[in-house]
């Protein structure tokens, strides 16, 4: 598998979150994850624990349904992913509540 770096944009549901995390997990992979700014952090955070790196509270955007903070979001996690995995191969977008058919590794 080519380095990969999957960015989620996410708004509720943390249990759920988590569950895709842990179904993501792979050593040539990470998870970054945007939490709209307008939602408590804590849950998921508590929920998660340290599957996946957050983006900090100046980077978070209140994200409005295809507007352009959708894109300032998914911009966001895409430097911060960078950052941590700077020869990464692949970017993945996905929203907190999707979920892969098949292991990470097929």
């Amino acid at each position: 598998m080519a380095k990969t770096a999957f960015l989620v944009l996410a708004h509720q549901h943390p249990q759920m979150l988590a569950r895709l995390l842990k179904r993501l997990e792979h050593p040539e992979a990470i998870a970054v994850v945007h939490i709209d700014r307008r939602i408590d952090l804590k849950p998921f955070l508590a929920a998660l624990g340290n599957r996946a790196h957050f983006l900090d509270d100046q980077a978070r955007v209140a994200v409005h349904w295809c507007g352009f903070s959708m894109v300032s979001a998914i911009l966001n996690l895409i430097r911060t992913a960078l950052t941590l995995m700077p020869d990464a191969k692949r970017f993945v977008r996905l929203s907190g509540v999707d979920y892969p058919l098949l292991p990470i590794g097929e």
